[in-house]
């Protein structure tokens, strides 16, 4: 089941990744963010990914990390512009000896999509069950929350201007 291979594939590679910042020495806080995020959430019906992204909360020894997130592969997002980090809800956290991984929630997940303008964030909303999974009342609190936060909201180009048409497709 895609399920059980998804969190199987994930779990192994946190607890691999645990076994070399202990071995290094190093402790993290991370947010996973990204297709992965996506596929843990809504299991099937988010698009197959293996890339695995993480944002930084807070890290002891972060040159060493670095090292390790590299040895893995795992890509390190220093930028990401809505929702800011810091007021990420998370639905859950997995914790191991030196890392703990924080899962946000479905609706935060939806907002970094709305509040991005590339073509396959676009393809997620429309073809997968993001909105479908999450709370609309509450996602359209946080969009009218954070439009003031980016540069220029009048930007076309960003999907929450299609926020109506995405419900629409998903029957919502």
């Amino acid at each position: 089941m895609i399920l059980d291979q998804d969190v199987d594939f994930l779990t192994i590679i946190l607890e691999e990744l645990n076994a070399e910042m202990a071995e290094n020495n190093v402790y993290a806080d991370v947010i996973l963010i990204g297709g992965l995020l996506g596929k843990y959430l809504l299991k099937d019906e988010f698009r197959e990914t293996i890339d695995i992204d993480f944002m930084v909360k807070e890290v002891v020894n972060d040159s060493s990390f670095r090292k390790v997130l590299a040895k893995f592969y795992i890509d390190e997002v220093t930028v990401i512009e809505i929702p800011p980090p810091e007021e990420i809800k998370f639905a859950e956290t997995l914790r191991f000896s030196n890392l703990n991984v924080h899962i946000p929630t479905i609706e935060y997940f939806a907002l970094s999509k709305l509040f991005s303008t590339r073509q396959k964030d676009e393809e997620d909303l429309k073809e997968t069950g993001i909105l479908k999974h999450s709370n609309i009342p509450e996602l359209v609190n946080m969009i009218d929350d954070y439009k003031d936060y980016v540069l220029n909201p009048n930007n076309k180009d960003y999907n929450f201007h299609n926020f109506d048409d995405y419900l629409q497709i998903h029957g919502i």
